[in-house]
């Protein structure tokens, strides 16, 4: 190699330094929002055996939402937007326009919370029942990822389901529940095996 190409090769490098200098970050990295939120490291702050009650609007108990840990971050630079990591959730929702409801509980391994957490991605061994007592067959809906509105008490996947109730045992790929109205509509795909009481 003579001392020219040496001295060109050091040129091109210095130009594509300063255009790699220059260039937006978003441009180079093409970061999805999700993409950019996990490269926040540390939260701006965290809680430990957290307990949330959350009221309706006639005061009485809507739900309650307890967590190992919930980490919040805030929008940086990159404006992702306030959002929330949650470490072994649970959600009991009640139903006050019955006399005696019994709950829905949902139940993940981590969970993400969006728009003041009005929006919850449970992901990780999804659990959700209805009717806990002594007397009934509970409903039970397991899924790897679901969304919940908490203050809607709706929820919804697009991820294979399995529901277990006193009729049998379904599957389906999606779903969309709704607390209040107690009706599971299964999208797409749905098998069912009924069984005899």
């Amino acid at each position: 190699m003579t001392k020219w190409h040496f001295f060109i090769i050091i040129i091109l490098l210095a130009v594509l330094a300063a255009i790699l200098w220059q260039a937006p970050p978003e441009l180079l990295l093409d970061l999805t929002e999700q993409e950019k939120r996990d490269t926040q490291q540390y939260p701006d702050s965290y809680l430990r055996d957290t307990k949330t009650t959350q009221y309706d609007d006639q005061g009485k108990i809507s739900h309650i939402l307890t967590a190992d840990k919930v980490s919040y971050f805030e929008g940086g630079s990159n404006d992702t937007g306030t959002y929330s990591l949650l470490e072994s959730p649970t959600f009991t929702f009640f139903d006050n326009k019955k006399e005696n409801p019994l709950p829905w509980k949902a139940t993940s391994l981590t969970a993400e919370g969006f728009n003041d957490d009005q929006e919850v991605l449970l992901k990780g061994d999804v659990f959700m029942v209805n009717n806990i007592n002594e007397q009934t067959t509970p409903t039970t809906i397991q899924t790897e990822e679901l969304l919940l509105r908490p203050n809607e008490k709706y929820a919804e996947t697009d991820k294979p389901v399995i529901i277990n109730d006193k009729s049998g045992i379904s599957s389906s790929v999606g779903l969309k529940l709704s607390m209040d109205d107690e009706t599971i509509e299964l999208l797409s795909n749905v098998r069912s095996r009924y069984e005899a009481p």
